[in-house]
């Protein structure tokens, strides 16, 4: 993966940050302060820009069916799924598969969910992927019920929870004791083997390799993504269905444990994998975070902050402004924003944020069409979690200040409709105007199940895929617009199961 560096830069806000950290002066005076210190480290980019095009020549009309585009999009994520599937899938080209996916000593790991357009089951963004779409149910929960989508957005929680927890391969009661022998698997599949066969998932009928981590390859980063993912889960489901949130919450507590006595970065041990991490205190922080919403147990509030103040002094090399599965502090300024006695340093980092991405700062630059972009890898998914993060902090500034929790609304929706469509062309297959007809997805551009499926039959062609994996959202243009609606162009046309997980969160219902 590709990474939008700017470490002097990061390193220099790093300081700023520092600073204000220590910095207690009143609101108004704050304010002022943060924006001359910000606009000595992005220069000339600070001046206010007047665009006549792109994303002022997007409405942000809430006149849009949104609540057909969050039910394709967990049609997606039910396209996704991995081993025995229910009665009720949705995606009738779909059948069981890979139901021979074990540990090493023969534990069971069929299930979850693939990870892109391949096979492999990769459980690293998979516990934070699974965080955010449960962060979006509990934030709109009215929306979700009002749109019928509700059910179908825990049934995907469900799904994805029960493989958190699966992949855990020690019980909860007995994981605090840390005997040596509590493992969690990492991923499921080899990228070198997977990548080198183009086929339904269906036909996958060999064993796989499992990778795992335990206490002597510590990985916070992992473990912290999962407990997130089982704890903001637990809340969702506590009404509803209060044995499996505790069975949930249980393990969260469980696997937060294991990452915070065993402190370390699960790319450090040579698994093979597609998704490096370079930190993992922000993982621990929003850990921490969630922990204390399912809780409200203190102590984890504290953890938050601490991990928080650890990752800015120490972190210095992520993509400061853009939030996605390698840089979790952004959502963990949200999440310590919305509990008990914020500091000002989590505003003042917010709205930096905010104004970076809505004034073209730091790393942030507007295509001809209005689409915020950040990098040639995952440009929509990087402006979708942005536009999440800003409905979640306008629902906070309704009361204090609608003016500006409009502003942030009006803004998560031109993204939102740029994806959809509105610049010209949608990137959401399936669904809006002109969408992506050839993504870079094996099974829904196999033919039919009786017929062979292979990289003539399904690669090759250049007719557009027999199936069409609605709701997808794809990987996105370059900074001009330019896009290639080809099936061998994996960096622009390819879905993942993170790349739709703000982007379901952040409709407008």
């Amino acid at each position: 993966m590709r990474r939008w560096a700017g470490q002097t830069k990061a390193l220099q806000l790093c300081v700023v940050i520092g600073i204000l950290s220590n910095f207690q002066p009143v609101a108004s005076e704050s304010e002022s302060v943060v924006r001359k210190l910000l606009s000595s480290i992005v220069g000339s980019q600070t001046a206010e820009r007047q665009l006549s095009t792109g994303p002022n020549a997007i409405s942000c009309s809430a006149d849009y069916k949104w609540a057909s585009y969050l039910d394709r999009s967990y049609y997606f994520y039910e396209a996704q799924r991995s081993g025995a599937l229910p009665a009720d899938n949705r995606v009738k080209w779909r059948g069981n598969s890979c139901l021979n996916d074990t540990g090493p000593l023969g534990q069971d790991l069929a299930g979850g969910h693939y990870d892109a357009g391949d096979h492999l089951k990769m459980l690293f963004p998979y516990g934070t992927t699974t965080a955010i779409l449960a962060w979006g149910v509990l934030e709109f929960n009215d929306g979700y019920t009002n749109s019928g989508n509700l059910a179908t957005a825990m049934e995907t929680l469900k799904w994805a929870a029960e493989y958190l927890m699966k992949a855990h391969l020690f019980k909860a009661q007995a994981a605090a004791k840390h005997n040596g022998f509590e493992q969690y698997v990492a991923a499921v599949g080899m990228a070198r083997f997977d990548h080198a066969v183009w086929t339904r998932p269906e036909d996958l009928t060999t064993k796989r390799p499992a990778y795992l981590v335990d206490a002597t390859k510590p990985s916070s980063d992992l473990l912290g993504g999962a407990a997130a993912g089982l704890a903001a889960t637990s809340m969702v489901f506590k009404k509803s269905n209060s044995t499996f949130a505790t069975k949930c919450l249980l393990q969260a507590q469980a696997l937060y444990v294991f990452a915070s006595n065993y402190e370390g970065k699960y790319s450090a041990y040579g698994i093979e994998q597609t998704y490096p991490s370079t930190t993992y205190l922000d993982d621990l922080a929003f850990a921490a975070a969630w922990m204390y919403k399912a809780t409200g147990s203190y102590e984890y509030l504290e953890d938050a902050r601490e991990y928080w103040d650890r990752s800015h002094k120490e972190d210095t090399d992520n993509p400061f402004v853009v939030w996605y599965w390698d840089n979790m502090i952004w959502a963990v300024d949200a999440l310590l924003l919305s509990l008990p006695d914020p500091l000002p340093k989590y505003k003042y980092e917010m709205g930096f944020f905010f104004e970076s991405w809505m004034q073209g700062w730091y790393g942030v630059s507007y295509t001809p069409s209005g689409l915020a972009w950040t990098s040639d890898w995952g440009p929509l998914r990087n402006a979708a979690n942005a536009g999440l993060l800003a409905n979640i902090y306008a629902n906070k500034l309704m009361k204090t200040d609608p003016t500006e929790a409009a502003k942030l609304r009006c803004w998560a929706q031109k993204q939102l409709r740029y994806i959809v469509g509105d610049a010209g062309r949608s990137f959401v297959v399936g669904m809006g105007n002109n969408p992506p007809s050839h993504s870079h997805h094996r099974g829904a551009s196999c033919p039919k199940r009786s017929d062979t499926c292979d990289w003539t039959t399904g690669y090759n062609p250049t007719t557009s895929n027999p199936h069409t994996l609605y709701g997808a959202l794809i990987g996105g243009p370059h900074v001009d617009d330019s896009f290639k609606d080809t099936r061998d162009n994996f960096e622009q046309n390819e879905p993942a199961l993170d790349f739709n997980a703000g982007y379901t969160g952040a409709f407008p219902l």
